[in-house]
């Protein structure tokens, strides 16, 4: 219940930071990988997890804030 109330909680702060900054979606998911990275090792899961979903996290989340800055830039 815990956890669900976190990523509940997580989901709407991501839609509305996405609503006024796209790239902010990396950010979250950059986040995650840092709750990976500490939770992620004292919960049931298999001992690999953690670290590789939080490194998956960090790579999409920065390369998702890049990219989406590099979009949205205006032309000159």
């Amino acid at each position: 219940l815990w956890e669900t109330a976190i990523g509940s909680a997580f989901v709407i702060g991501a839609k509305l930071a996405m609503d006024r900054w796209l790239p902010s979606i990396g950010i979250f998911i950059f986040a995650h990988g840092t709750y990976d990275a500490l939770i992620g090792p004292h919960t049931d899961v298999a001992p690999w997890y953690p670290p590789l979903c939080a490194g998956f996290d960090f790579l999409v989340g920065i390369g998702l804030v890049l990219i989406l800055r590099r979009k949205l830039k205006p032309e000159v």
